[in-house]
């Protein structure tokens, strides 16, 4: 049995599904080598299968799910004595990958262990329940996608299954890095950070600092103010304007904390860069005067 629902993708959505379904497979049926255009995972129900991407066989069993990412080259085939039965959703949208990888799924790691979690199979099983036309589907299918995408992320503050301390380690830092490039432009302090990594704030300090040799504090700062320059550079955002695109409500303070990283106050960073672009135009203006074809 086969069932599947299409919905049109949309330049710009956050989120969206593109189809999703049910298949109980033939033994041996496989589907590729083929490339997708938007992320697909498959929850295996019962029997066996392999996945193929990248020149790595995963072997699969009910109670996994793996990922196909976008624009990869893929093969998957049931198994020929005990073939799989699985549910798909497929999505796309500029917060897919963030998502996904929040959940640890990605090229590197397609594969996860479902641990028995049955809240993502009743999710699914209610997405199935959700037919094309009804005056509310697009709003229940939106909310069943963001609810598996929930279930399939680690709770704040387990120890991700990795290979090492050290991976480990990295793991926390690099969950750190990602809020810190989502939410630069919020009023955010290192309290939010470390909860949301979940850990103790003195020892998140001790190892982001070892990582990254700088602390968390002037992390942000400079993360900050570089996004600041950038839009002093590229925008006609007045300097409180840019202040408050990266969390700073109060311009003066913003403009303090500017100077103090790029050396010259927001206003004259900006006439300064404006007139080494008119320099250098000119440059090229002149270079390319008089001379041969």
């Amino acid at each position: 049995m086969k069932e599947t629902y299409l919905y049109p993708l949309h330049a710009g959505e956050s989120l969206k599904t593109y189809h999703y379904g049910m298949e109980v497979c033939e033994k041996g049926h496989g589907f590729g080598p083929a490339v997708r255009d938007h992320y697909l995972i498959h929850f295996v129900r019962r029997g066996k299968g392999t996945f193929q991407m990248r020149g790595t066989v995963y072997q699969l069993q009910a109670g996994e799910a793996f990922l196909i990412p976008a624009w990869e080259v893929t093969y998957y085939e049931a198994d020929a004595g005990d073939p799989w039965e699985y549910w798909w959703i497929g999505f796309h949208g500029l917060e897919a990958e963030n998502l996904l990888r929040e959940a640890g799924m990605g090229a590197e790691q397609p594969v996860i262990a479902l641990h028995g979690d049955t809240r993502i199979f009743h999710h699914i099983e209610k997405l199935l329940q959700v037919k094309p036309g009804d005056p509310s589907s697009s709003l229940s299918i939106h909310g069943r996608l963001c609810l598996i995408l929930a279930e399939l992320q680690p709770p704040a503050g387990r120890r991700p299954a990795l290979q090492s301390q050290q991976t480990a380690q990295e793991y926390y830092v690099r969950q750190a890095l990602e809020f810190i490039a989502r939410n630069y432009s919020r009023p955010i302090r290192i309290n939010d950070i470390t909860r949301y990594v979940g850990l103790d704030r003195s020892y998140f300090s001790t190892l982001f600092g070892k990582q990254m040799q700088v602390s968390p504090r002037r992390y942000l700062l400079q993360y900050r103010m570089q996004k600041a320059a950038e839009l002093l550079h590229s925008t006609a955002l007045s300097v409180g304007d840019v202040s408050r695109s990266v969390g700073y409500a109060d311009p003066f303070t913003f403009s303090r904390a500017f100077t103090k990283i790029m050396g010259a106050a927001p206003h004259y960073y900006r006439r300064d860069i404006r007139r080494k672009q008119q320099a250098a135009e000119a440059a090229v203006d002149h270079d390319g005067s008089g001379g041969e074809p």
